[in-house]
């Protein structure tokens, strides 16, 4: 999916900056779509491009740019959009409200469900960009801050991983459900220097600050490192007097990281989606609440409900022209979801070769990871226009042979 980095120190210094830097560097070259940090006084960068993409002007400046906007710490983000062009900077990370400033790793299934229920109006794309508006209602209602995020996460469903400043109090916070990963370390140099590093990725973590070589073994030039695993389901607090993680609640994550699920077939339909209006019915609404739907081509609509089989088709159709049924077994018998909001199709885990295979026909599908990958296994996001795009040139090439009916 994307990639978070952090640092936190006391009067943060270069060798910090480059090693933040670096991890954003590394997070870049898997996550190409986007980059963007922000800093404790609230200055924010957002790059449409990989970090190690940007141009060199650009590049050489932000250093002496982060430096003079920085003293405590540096939230960034490594991008691969799932929702949302990463072409507009509103769908980039960070995203920012009134109160709030945060970087989100994972999918938010519910998004469109949640922006429908609570009537929420806001033009960014991307599934992330619900969760400082969410907080800002619940921080309205239950005024504590702690409580307010304990609640937000409790509504949340798929996988999220969310750095959070909270701009009135200075006050920064981690939390994160069983989807996702993320670690800390806290260093102690030669010289005493105390920082605090978070990243998506341990091995980010490790290439911070140099190791030499002693015979066969490789020795720490840091005084001291040490490392700490968030847990699924609480809150953390990052302390900047102390550089500390101080755990400060607890809450309960959504029992599915994809909410329920109605079985067509092999594949599923994700109740929470409302892009045609209340036909599929959630215990999660309350009785009364109106649902404002959006307006919808008819023609778009009726190809959008046509997509099952289309899918099928183009299954169908891949399979026979690469000579290779195992695609069509490998991928009905998949974990594959329809969303009709954000008209896409997800595929978790799949072979790279496959992914290969599907990025040769269609165009727009994009791979991205997450933790419950084995070796050799990708996560695949799918356009419904590209199927139907595919669909219907084929139809049209065999359509006088009697290929197709």
């Amino acid at each position: 999916m994307c990639e978070i980095q952090f640092v936190m120190s006391h009067n943060i210094n270069n060798t910090e900056i480059t090693n933040f830097l670096e991890m954003l560097e590394s997070g870049s070259y898997a996550n190409q779509d986007a980059t963007g940090l922000f800093t404790d006084n609230g200055t924010k960068w957002k790059f449409r491009a990989a970090l190690y993409n940007i141009k060199e002007k650009k590049s050489l400046k932000l250093p002496e740019d982060i430096s003079a906007n920085c003293t405590k710490f540096l939230v960034g983000h490594n991008r691969l959009a799932t929702t949302g062009s990463e072409k507009l900077n509103k769908n980039n990370h960070p995203f920012e409200t009134r109160n709030f400033m945060l970087v989100h790793n994972g999918i938010i299934g519910n998004h469109d469900l949640l922006k429908r229920q609570y009537k929420l109006k806001y033009k960014e794309e991307t599934d992330s960009a619900i969760v400082p508006r969410l907080l800002e209602l619940y921080l309205v209602k239950y005024k504590d801050i702690v409580q307010t995020i304990k609640e937000v996460a409790e509504v949340l469903s798929g996988s999220y991983s969310i750095l959070l400043y909270y701009k009135p109090t200075n006050r920064l916070f981690y939390f994160k459900n069983s989807g996702t990963s993320f670690s800390f370390m806290k260093t102690i140099n030669k010289h005493g220097k105390i920082a605090l590093y978070g990243s998506t990725k341990d091995e980010n973590l490790l290439n911070c600050y140099e190791w030499t070589d002693d015979g066969m073994f490789q020795m720490d030039t840091l005084r001291k490192r040490a490392f700490a695993t968030p847990e699924s389901g609480k809150v953390y607090e990052l302390i900047q007097k102390d550089l500390s993680l101080n755990e400060v609640g607890t809450f309960i994550p959504s029992a599915s990281n994809m909410s329920n699920i109605y079985n067509y077939g092999q594949r599923d339909w994700m109740d929470y989606d409302y892009s045609y209006g209340a036909a599929r019915s959630t215990n999660n609404i309350s009785a009364g609440t109106t649902l404002k739907t959006t307006k919808i081509n008819p023609i778009q609509q009726q190809e959008d409900e046509k997509i099952e089989d289309n899918f099928d088709d183009f299954l169908t159709e891949l399979s026979y022209i690469n000579f290779n049924s195992d695609i069509y077994d490998e991928v009905a018998d998949g974990d594959v979801h329809f969303y009709p909001a954000s008209r896409s199709i997800v595929i978790r885990n799949i072979r790279t070769h496959t992914y290969d295979v599907l990025n040769s026909y269609l165009d727009g599908v994009r791979k991205w990871v997450d933790n419950s990958l084995m070796s050799g296994e990708v996560n695949v996001t799918i356009p419904f226009d590209s199927i139907q795009v595919f669909v219907e040139t084929f139809r049209a090439l065999n359509s006088k042979t009697g290929a197709v009916k």
